[in-house]
């Protein structure tokens, strides 16, 4: 993404599979991926860091971990709450 996101529903999917992730930093990515454990972060329109995060992915692919932690999965409705209750704490 190259906007903010709430909640990447396909980011939850892949981590609950056990597959890595590279997303851009643009929130809901952040909420899910430890950069480095279950996939990757990179800076939002960033293309050049995009491209290298891809390659670097490629070319040592078969050094990462194939039990990756999905601890970090969360729901929507985990997600929900959780926002919920961010809002409830700055509204006062």
């Amino acid at each position: 993404s190259s906007y903010l996101e709430a909640f990447g529903l396909n980011i939850a999917e892949s981590l609950a599979m056990g597959k890595p992730v590279l997303a851009t930093r643009c929130g809901g990515a952040e909420m899910q991926i430890e950069d480095g454990v279950n996939g990757w972060l990179v800076e939002p329109n960033n293309m050049e860091a995009l491209a290298e995060k891809m390659q670097e992915i490629s070319d040592s692919f078969t050094n990462y971990s194939t039990h990756l932690s999905t601890e970090r999965v969360i729901s929507i409705e985990e997600h929900c709450k959780a926002l919920i209750k961010l809002y409830e704490t700055t509204a006062h």
